[in-house]
């Protein structure tokens, strides 16, 4: 067992499979850090059309206060699964801003400064084409960083 993982924890289904891995990993005593990576270029991309006609910043603020009342949501929810073992959490949101590193750089890195043993994320069924052109966080967490990563799969569909 391990003594300490960082796990991405977003409030999807995929985040949430992979907090209950990292809590099976720490053998529910170890130390679970949680990272919610606040990506602001993602909320940048959608209100960026209405540049033309005018200011999109209070789209974005808008965009930006429902994603900190939703990670306060996310981040209690998490903490509840965390509370029904005997593992220790530690919640920490990571907010990188346009022009910065990639989400999965700023995941890493946060892990790193939290001295953990392993990185623990959840794969989204997302489309094969869209993660091939675009790449996803799991697979550049896979080529880039200097810890083992245990990638969560989705459920299996009634195949």
């Amino acid at each position: 067992m391990l003594e300490a993982v960082a796990v991405a924890v977003d409030g999807s289904d995929a985040g949430y499979r992979a907090l209950d891995e990292a809590l099976d990993m720490v053998g529910g005593r170890g130390r679970v850090l949680m990272i919610d990576v606040k990506d602001v270029v993602a909320f940048v991309q959608p209100v960026a059309p209405s540049t033309y006609g005018g200011s999109t910043m209070a789209s974005l603020e808008t965009l930006l206060e429902q994603w900190d009342e939703n990670a306060a949501q996310v981040s209690a929810t998490a903490l509840k699964r965390v509370a029904e073992t005997q593992a220790t959490a530690q919640w920490k949101v990571v907010t990188v801003q346009d022009g910065e590193v990639h989400a999965a750089q700023a995941f890493l890195d946060a892990a790193l400064e939290g001295k953990v043993q392993a990185l623990v994320v959840g794969r989204h069924q997302g489309s094969s084409v869209i993660e091939g052109l675009f790449g996803s966080f799991p697979r550049w967490l896979v080529t880039h960083a200097s810890l083992p990563v245990v990638i969560v799969p989705p459920p299996l569909t009634g195949k």
